[in-house]
């Protein structure tokens, strides 16, 4: 190796020196540690100088840009001291799994940090935690339903759980395929309309779709979507004949019905009525 060679290369390393001395020296002023730090390759120092929680944030945070060291990025993560605008863009630079469930889980976390975490996460079990078990997020719950690719006995456990949020419990509907819980739930005169509703948009259940039209305690609103998903002439003609029942009713149950008894019936029926008449009188043939 040549003497000038060498030279420069001690000249090298005693720049490499001074600037670590300088980026190190929280008296000195910001712009020359910042300064430093550019002209810096020494990934021990952008590590010391992170992690010091009582350096200057915006010296912290350009030791973090420089940084390529995950353990750095988790330990800042993590650190529910540290900042938020640290640990947020710390997190972003992990790729750490763990990390991600740990700030997820942990309801002493921001919530966008968490929500960030389970977004970044492809843990499924950690979904599936999240849905059951973390009480003091709805959104970070409802974001978990979506990322569950296909548990069943989620959707059902959620759906069926009266105490729950409606909202969740009517996502989960949307998301089950079970057609045993979604009878159970169209039928619940007790549940919640919008629950009743989604659960016979899931349904392929004729004999729900029957039970719940043919009942005059129901909601109007469920009893006529119950008869737009009917294939059942019975049912149609059962509420267009039933003069006790609404009019719309009996009206959209002619409309379904193709039984010309039944339109016979009712034209010739003088206490029907008149609208209800004339209606079955133009369907006569």
């Amino acid at each position: 190796m040549c003497a000038a060679t060498m030279t420069s290369q001690a000249q090298e390393s005693n720049d490499q020196n001074s600037l670590r001395k300088i980026a190190l020296n929280d008296k000195e002023l910001l712009s020359l540690r910042r300064s430093a730090l550019e002209r810096l390759d020494d990934q021990s120092v952008f590590r010391e100088i992170a992690l010091n929680t009582k350096d200057n944030i915006s010296i912290r945070r350009s030791a973090l840009e420089k940084s390529n060291d995950q353990s750095v990025f988790n330990q800042i993560a993590l650190n529910t001291k540290d900042l938020l605008s640290l640990r947020n863009y710390a997190l972003r630079r992990s790729n750490d799994q763990n990390v991600f469930k740990e700030i997820a889980l942990n309801i002493n976390n921001n919530i966008t940090l968490r929500r960030y975490s389970t977004e970044m996460s492809s843990d499924q079990n950690m979904f599936k935690e999240i849905v059951l078990n973390v009480k003091d997020s709805l959104s970070l719950r409802r974001y978990a339903l979506e990322r569950l690719t296909d548990d069943q006995n989620v959707f059902r456990e959620i759906a069926l759980n009266s105490k729950d949020n409606t909202l969740l419990r009517r996502y989960a509907i949307e998301r089950s395929n079970d057609q045993n819980m979604l009878r159970e739930i169209a039928l619940n005169s007790n549940n919640n309309i919008l629950l009743r509703r989604s659960a016979m948009e899931k349904s392929n259940d004729q004999n729900v779709f029957k039970e719940i039209a043919l009942n005059s305690n129901n909601l109007l609103s469920l009893r006529r979507y119950a008869m737009e998903k009917s294939n059942d002439q019975s049912v149609f003609n059962q509420i267009a004949l039933n003069t006790k029942d609404l009019l719309s009713l009996r009206r959209y149950a002619m409309e379904r019905s193709n039984d010309q008894s039944v339109f016979n019936q009712i034209a010739s029926n003088n206490k029907e009525n008149i609208s209800l008449r004339r209606y079955a009188m133009e369907r006569m043939k």
